[in-house]
């Protein structure tokens, strides 16, 4: 019924406040140290699964068998599709020479800012999905369907391999002062005296 949906977000909204605050407590400090080890990117990818795994026990005993599986292959979906992303983070930062010691900063605030807009065009796309416009059925699906072409194109597109042909990075290097070099504790904007700017590139 609804007290228990209603139940199953305040748990699961809590759930995510606490384990990102021992995320952000526990972990911060000794990856900025260095590179991760890899068995302990194999202890924390397990724990991370068997987490999602007992959350999806709590939705079956609060939901029913029907809410868990929907859970459970939205879990494993989003799992696999996280793996396009592990490429991409090793492009940008292998073509920025991203430090080892600020990659957990850029991977934190990266996965935090795609959380909250996945969060807003998720709520966006629900009003306008069930507003009773079939127009924007119409619209949405032709975005997927774009994207869908946009991205087998560009798999045989070599320009693709350098971020900065992005039309965004373009325009923010272009007509914003961005350093050449990065900040030693990662601070995102920097005081400098007469520095050239450009984005950081390989060398």
């Amino acid at each position: 019924g609804t007290e228990a949906h209603a139940l199953a977000w305040v748990v699961f909204a809590i759930s995510v406040g606490v384990l990102l605050a021992i995320d952000i407590a526990c972990l911060q400090t000794p990856l900025s140290a260095g590179r991760m080890s890899f068995q302990t990117a194999v202890r924390l990818t397990l724990f991370w699964i068997v987490t999602g795994l007992c959350f999806n026990m709590f939705i079956w005993g609060c939901l029913g068998f029907d809410a868990s599986l929907g859970f459970l292959q939205g879990f494993l979906l989003e799992y696999m599709l996280s793996f396009d992303n592990l490429f991409v983070f090793h492009l940008v930062f292998s073509y920025y020479c991203t430090p080892e010691a600020l990659l957990y900063r850029a991977l934190y605030f990266g996965i935090a800012g795609a959380i909250v807009l996945r969060i807003v065009f998720l709520a966006v796309g629900f009003t306008f999905m069930n507003s009773g416009i079939y127009f924007f059925k119409f619209l949405f699906g032709a975005i997927l369907v774009w994207s869908g072409v946009r991205s087998a194109y560009d798999l045989d597109d070599e320009d693709t391999a350098d971020p900065t042909n992005n039309r965004f990075i373009a325009w923010v290097t272009k007509n914003l002062p961005v350093s050449d070099n990065y900040e030693p504790h990662g601070h995102f904007f920097i005081t400098v005296a007469e520095v050239e700017c450009r984005p950081p590139r390989s060398s």
